[in-house]
């Protein structure tokens, strides 16, 4: 629908309050009166493309909870996967960083399951990876906080951190996607697998 997809680009840019109903109908090519009409109003388009978000969100980490793996599989998977989602989503690091960053202003209690639901896959996987002796015994939510953070931080910095580059301020290569997650993937499995006992003097 027009309204979701205008809404899927102003509102991570310019937040709910700056991304008005003038703006999303005229991105959408629509009378304002379509918001009233089809959401309820603005906070119900902003609710609504929240679902959406978290939904796809919510699906494809739960299968990959669900899966029978083991938990090193999982959680270079979910790494890859979070990553993917946010390709095919250009805007959805922006959107969850300004949801988080107000306070989960607009997320309510048919929502939190879903928004939860990344950290249930993360503690989910650290708990196997416990059981079955891969991983030694970490905090589920410091390492929700570094994969989860690290890589909505990558994502939703892109555009700033290319231009910084384009600029020689950042004396380096635009990192792609592959590369980041290659080396996310390996700073997080040696930080928390098992590690050998120390010999018994």
């Amino acid at each position: 629908m027009a309204l979701l997809e205008a809404a899927a680009v102003l509102f991570p840019k310019l937040g709910f309050d700056g991304a008005t109903s003038d703006l999303l109908a005229a991105e959408a090519g629509v009378n304002k009166a379509m918001i009233n009409y089809h959401f309820g109003g603005k906070k119900g388009l902003y609710q609504a493309l929240l679902v959406s978000v978290l939904a796809e969100v919510h699906d494809t980490l739960g299968r990959l909870r669900q899966a029978e793996l083991p938990a090193e599989v999982k959680l270079s998977r979910f790494i890859e996967q979070f990553s993917a989602l946010n390709t095919r989503r250009p805007t959805l690091a922006a959107l969850i960083l300004r949801e988080v960053l107000s306070g989960g202003r607009f997320v309510d209690e048919a929502l939190m399951p879903r928004f939860l639901g990344i950290f249930e896959s993360v503690r989910a996987i650290v708990w196997q990876g416990t059981r079955e002796g891969a991983f030694r015994r970490v905090d589920p939510l410091l390492t929700h906080l570094s994969i989860v953070g690290a890589l909505i931080f990558f994502f939703g910095t892109a555009p700033f951190r290319e231009r910084l580059i384009a600029e020689g301020r950042i004396p380096a290569l635009p990192p792609t996607v592959e590369k980041f997650v290659a080396h996310l993937q390996e700073m997080v499995m040696d930080g928390i697998a098992s590690r050998p006992a120390a010999p018994v003097p």
